[in-house]
């Protein structure tokens, strides 16, 4: 792996309102490489456009919205958009919209 990529398990990140627009995180250009696994439900806007983001099944539950290069999940993570972050979440090109998406 790379040194920027980031790995979030176990309670590495707690959002106790689990309202996704209190955290905000935005992974750097060098990234490659964002993995989510293991642990309790989490809540955040995550923008990694350049990253492969990977959800874990064993996750508890993620709420509020991913934007990656691609985005895989092994196994069944629950994943819940939250579409009060298509107004709040400002990229540094402006407004974030979803633009297309798939459901498994």
């Amino acid at each position: 792996g790379n040194a920027d990529d980031l790995t979030l398990g176990g309670n590495s990140l707690t959002n106790s309102s689990m309202v996704p627009g209190n955290v905000e995180v935005y992974v750097g250009l060098n990234a490659r490489e964002v993995k989510i696994n293991g642990g309790p439900q989490v809540a955040m806007a995550l923008l990694a456009p350049l990253c492969e983001v990977v959800l874990d099944g064993s996750a508890g539950g993620f709420y509020g919205a991913i934007v990656g290069h691609s985005v895989d999940c092994n196994g069944q993570p629950q994943i819940h958009y939250d579409e009060a972050l298509s107004k709040d979440v400002v990229g540094s090109e402006g407004k974030l919209e979803i633009i297309s998406w798939q459901r498994y």
